[in-house]
């Protein structure tokens, strides 16, 4: 599916469909720019994935099988995962899993396939599982291509056409 995100840091987005001219808006604050993983490399915040941001302290670093490095991250913050743990391979994290509090998994990320984007590190594949209910899991890979530092490129200044008809997030997810 081909689809232009625009997102700012109060957490407004919009994703418009140019094949359809249909864009989808959401005004709920969950979308942030801030946390984007685009945004947390250029902000120099890969190293904490941006939990520092949250309320995230920094625990527990231990070396794990093959040199690689885990770091343990916790927060008393009532809605957020109450422990987070980042495995680092060349001090790049390549895993991060989010705890709930009893324990079990709730989500899990890999990242992978690092291209440096000026002098940032950027993992170009990402794939995040979700455990949502027992026995069910929602996948997104997310790949980034052609990443480059300050193109001169129009997208910068990309509007969505007028006229684009506005649907809801359920008519949203039908769209292939």
């Amino acid at each position: 599916m081909e689809y232009v995100l625009i997102n700012n840091a109060a957490g407004e987005a919009r994703i418009y469909l140019p094949n359809t001219n249909q864009v989808m808006m959401d005004n709920s604050g969950s979308s942030t720019s801030r946390d984007e993983l685009l945004t947390l490399c250029l902000m120099g915040r890969l190293d904490d994935l941006g939990l520092g941001l949250y309320g995230y302290t920094a625990g527990a670093t231990e070396t794990v099988e093959d040199g690689l490095l885990k770091r343990t991250f916790t927060t008393k913050n009532q809605g957020l995962a109450p422990k987070v743990e980042i495995v680092y391979e060349n001090y790049l994290p390549i895993y991060c899993a989010y705890y709930n509090a009893e324990g079990a998994v709730i989500t899990k990320t890999y990242l992978s396939k690092y291209q440096r984007v000026g002098r940032v590190p950027v993992p170009c594949r990402n794939t995040t599982i979700s455990y949502v209910a027992k026995g069910d899991s929602t996948i997104v890979r997310t790949i980034y291509s052609n990443l480059q530092a300050d193109p001169a490129d129009g997208m910068f200044d990309y509007t969505i056409p007028e006229g684009a008809q506005e649907i809801s997030i359920n008519d949203f997810l039908k769209v292939k």
